[in-house]
């Protein structure tokens, strides 16, 4: 026996008879209606989902970020962006977007917007697109200026840079009062010496994951200098004695190393040297000089600032470069201005260029000044009017720059005036990156897209290592 279905039945008869109506519903569960997500031909609607970044519960977003939403699907544009992609500030207010650009083959929009605070908290939203689903993500931005580790006594930061290291991971420095080479973790943290026990070490260098500094072979003045270089995390040193047959040479002025790690290179009173790793003794390249403050290796040559004269008053220091195999010198530049004096800190190299600062006691008058590598050209004045500029960095199409601002020496008063300055290179109006700094204290460090420097509390002359993001 055949079953046959009333409801197939029905059909049948209404489409022989020609009298199916609206009225006659196959489906008594659903008379007329379409299912939520449906087109009317019961096709299913997908709509486009988005994706936001920074995403949603993001922290330590850098300020400059870019923030885009990514469709997962073609999109109709609509009328006005700003109406539909909106930033804001804890979630009120207007919109911070400037602008809203569209890229429709990768499906990304894109929020055009002014550096955001630091330490703030920030809402993305896509709300009213046809075809698309609402969206939402709130995100943290990092701290406009962290302190790393504050309190740190006996710091000794005479040679700036040369006394501060950093790498992605740490930043090292010198307790010279407790011979000690110690670091910081660059997210913060304790402080850890890993090499302690030392006679008077004063300066350091990286390369890898090795760390180098220099020291005395005893806290006797006058003891022989040393170059030691160990694993950055600590372990057994090795070690060259500079002083073979006299108790004067040493690396304090700051030194570098050799591509190989082989090579030191340094500059000591009157002369420019070189040693060799784990080996006693030293070679001069040129003992022309009343001085040498420090020394740069920059692909075959070294560059430094010699002092000529041994007149206080004139101080006319100078750039030059040797080739580090030796030979002769090669003045780049000159004593530069009426009396400026070149800061022995400020020396900055790229590929094709080096940049330096000048300045003077009255504090008021630095300036920095960028020349070609070959020293072919003059050197072109990038910002002037700089007060008491300690230390500088070539970043891109930047000079990274710390001033430390108004001081009177004699009086040990500091206005708490410092600043770390971002320039262009080509010229214009300076960025301060960081302000208020109670006395930037000379090192100046630039690691991935942060920079880490010191400021130095005159009161107590403890130690605060600090970073903002670029």
């Amino acid at each position: 026996m055949i079953s046959i279905s009333k409801k197939w039945v029905l059909v049948t008869a209404c489409l022989w008879l020609g009298a199916c109506s609206s009225s006659n519903s196959v489906n008594d569960d659903n008379d007329d209606a379409v299912e939520e997500g449906e087109t009317d031909d019961g096709e299913t609607i997908v709509e486009a989902s988005v994706t936001f970044f920074p995403a949603d519960a993001a922290t330590e977003v850098a300020r400059d970020t870019e923030i885009t939403a990514t469709f997962s699907d073609t999109i109709t544009e609509p009328s006005l962006w700003s109406d539909v992609f909106t930033l804001k500030k804890d979630n009120a207010g207007d919109s911070l977007c400037t602008a809203v650009t569209y890229e429709a083959v990768s499906r990304v929009a894109t929020c055009e917007h002014a550096e955001l605070d630091g330490g703030a908290s920030y809402t993305l939203a896509i709300t009213g697109i046809t075809g698309v689903t609402d969206g939402e993500a709130a995100f943290q931005t990092e701290e406009g200026l962290v302190t790393l580790v504050s309190g740190i006594v006996d710091f000794f930061l005479d040679h700036g840079d040369h006394s501060f290291r950093c790498d992605a991971d740490h930043c090292y420095f010198v307790d010279r009062t407790n011979g000690r080479i110690c670091r910081v973790a660059t997210s913060g943290g304790d402080v850890a010496c890993p090499y302690e026990g030392l006679n008077g070490p004063d300066v350091l260098n990286l390369q890898g994951d090795t760390l180098c500094w220099s020291d005395r072979e005893s806290s006797e003045e006058g003891a022989p200098g040393l170059i030691s270089c160990g694993p950055k995390g600590g372990g057994d040193a090795v070690t060259s004695t500079l002083s073979v047959d006299d108790n004067t040479s040493n690396a304090s002025q700051g030194f570098e190393i050799s591509e190989d790690g082989n090579t030191f290179y340094f500059g000591n009173q009157n002369c420019l040297h070189t040693a060799t790793r784990g080996m006693d003794g030293y070679t001069d390249l040129d003992c022309s000089f009343v001085d040498v403050y420090i020394a740069h290796l920059i692909e075959s040559n070294i560059y430094f600032i010699p002092d000529f004269s041994d007149d206080d008053a004139v101080v006319p220091l100078g750039i030059s470069k040797i080739p580090a195999l030796g030979g002769g010198v090669t003045s780049l530049v000159d004593s530069v201005a009426d009396s400026m004096a070149l800061i022995s800190e400020g020396l900055a190299f790229d590929e094709t260029r080096f940049c330096f600062l000048t300045g003077t006691l009255a504090g008021s008058d630095g300036a920095a000044y960028c020349a070609p590598l070959s020293g072919a050209e003059d050197a072109v004045v990038v910002i002037t009017d700089l007060l008491w500029p300690l230390n500088l960095q070539i970043d891109g199409d930047n000079l990274i720059i710390g001033e430390m601002g108004g001081v009177d020496l004699e009086a040990q008063s500091y206005a708490g005036t410092g600043r770390i300055l971002s320039v262009p290179l080509a010229g214009g109006s300076p960025t301060a990156l960081a302000e208020n700094l109670v006395n930037f204290g000379g090192g100046l460090q630039m690691v991935g897209d942060y920079i880490y420097f010191t400021d130095l509390d005159p009161t107590d002359q403890t130690l605060s290592i600090r970073k903002v993001h670029k």
